[in-house]
């Protein structure tokens, strides 16, 4: 049988191949081959004509397998979905073929590599205050559907309802504002406004903003519109109360937000602590169970200290992070890791990452070690993203994002990769072009296969291939 388009009459052919209308760069194109008519055997599918992407039979392949030509219909089905991914915004041609049965389809990718400016080279000097623009971008999280950024010079959180497809896609919504061209700060407080948000999560099909007016703002379900009231609040006894302190229902500074699905994590940055929920808090103003980060005892939750540094005691926590039943604290020039959760105030993190194996590895807080920076050393990380498999760190002074590849297990490792920077020595600012490098990066999220990091200095969001 002759090649068979999927257009036109497709449907009647005993081949198919389809794709979404919508394909981006750097992501997981399913690619789906459906038998249009019954047949009574297994047919193997052979994937081709992408010599700029690469196939694989399943997602999870993907973001951390290798990559395929070989896809099969099982006896008894009809359709199944293979995943192409590529770097390039060539229109292609891709064929399935089964014996002498074979199907095409092309498609042509749309490039997404920034966001917060037109182009990797662009930096507006004077940008107008909408949907496109954002004036520090200090951190970025999605759920697989929507994408939602910090805004926090403009006291808002932009949002794109479903994820951008191209450089320089404005937003559909902002929260804390009521329209996409205000930046008013939200003081005095109420449900539907910001003043400086820090840290952003989605948990539990809910959202998480932090905010430098003292709070933890939580919507129950995604928002859709500007402005929209949030449901709860933590660090407050309502939505309408401000004001910082030291209590175990109080916060200073809440910098990030991380659960393991079970358990809440808030970076109480100014309080110097990481407080800790037993179970996610759906009311307002739930006292939190125990505070890392600060000594054991009645005084656990009411003490700020930030004088000690040493495997309990950390000074200023940027980020939280959970992967593995693991825990990531972010603090100072290093990065503490417990290698399970802990249930109580005063358990010492097992290692650090940041700073040199040995005896003072959970006492020494020093930017790049003392030194220049390398696969192992920090300056200032501002956040922290997983994928369950690797650690990615905004390394914010070095100017660059650092990759291991597989979830650090000893004090020290190196990291395997580096972006923004053309190696492991260099953390100049846009090194060496604005379209390469990178400037301050704070908040970071990934996906499997490509991650986005907040670029301060260029006021913008990078999207960067894990591939």
């Amino acid at each position: 049988m002759g090649q068979l388009s999927c257009g036109g009459d497709s449907a009647l052919a005993p081949l198919a191949l389809s794709a979404p209308l919508a394909t981006v760069i750097y992501t997981c194109i399913p690619i789906t081959v459906t038998a249009t008519v019954p047949f009574t055997a297994a047919l193997t599918v052979t994937l081709s004509g992408a010599a700029t992407g690469e196939f694989f039979a399943s997602l999870d392949d993907c973001r951390f397998g290798a990559a395929t030509s070989m896809i099969s219909i099982a006896s008894g089905t009809t359709t199944v979905t293979g995943y192409y991914r590529t770097k390039s915004t060539d229109t292609v041609a891709l064929t399935a073929t089964s014996g002498d049965l074979s199907a095409t389809h092309s498609l042509t990718p749309t490039r997404l590599e920034v966001l917060g400016q037109d182009s990797l080279d662009a930096f507006d000097v004077a940008p107008a205050l909408n949907g496109t623009r954002i004036a520090d971008p200090h951190n970025v999280v999605s759920d697989g559907t929507r994408l939602f950024v910090v805004d926090q010079d403009n006291h808002r959180v932009l949002s794109w309802s479903s994820l951008p497809t191209a450089d320089g896609q404005p937003a559909d919504f902002a929260l804390g504002q009521t329209n996409l061209t205000s930046a008013v700060m939200g003081s005095p407080a109420t449900a539907s406004t910001l003043v400086l948000p820090v840290g952003v999560d989605i948990i539990g099909g809910k959202l998480f903003v932090g905010e430098k007016s003292c709070r933890v703002l939580s919507w129950e379900s995604m928002p859709t519109r500007n402005g929209q009231a949030a449901n709860s609040v933590l660090g407050q006894p309502n939505l309408t109360s401000e004001g910082c302190a030291t209590t175990a229902t109080e916060v200073s500074d809440p910098h990030a937000i991380a659960s393991d699905g079970t358990r809440l994590f808030v970076a109480d940055n100014a309080n110097c602590r990481v407080l800790v929920w037993n179970s996610i808090p759906t009311t307002n103003g739930v006292a939190a169970n125990f505070a890392l980060g600060q000594a054991t005892g009645p005084g656990n939750l009411d003490d700020g200290d930030c004088s000690i540094v040493n495997g309990s005691r950390f000074g200023y926590p940027a980020d939280v992070l959970t992967a593995d039943g693991k825990l990531f604290v972010m603090d100072g020039n290093r990065i503490l890791v417990w290698n399970s959760i802990p249930t109580a105030a005063g358990i010492d993190a097992d290692f650090a990452l940041g700073q040199a194996a040995g005896p003072t590895n959970l006492s020494a807080d020093d930017a790049n070690q003392g030194g220049g920076p390398t696969a192992s050393t920090l300056n200032q990380p501002d956040g922290m993203a997983t994928d369950g498999r690797r650690l990615l760190v905004a390394d914010g002074q070095n100017n660059r994002v650092l990759v291991w590849d597989t979830l650090p297990t000893t004090a020290g490792q190196p990291a395997d990769r580096v972006f923004g920077q053309p190696d492991f020595t260099s953390n100049g600012i846009n090194n060496p072009t604005r379209a390469t490098g990178l400037g301050q990066v704070q908040g970071i999220h990934t996906d499997g296969v490509r991650f986005f990091v907040t670029d301060k200095t260029n006021q913008r969001v990078r999207v960067f291939p894990l591939f």
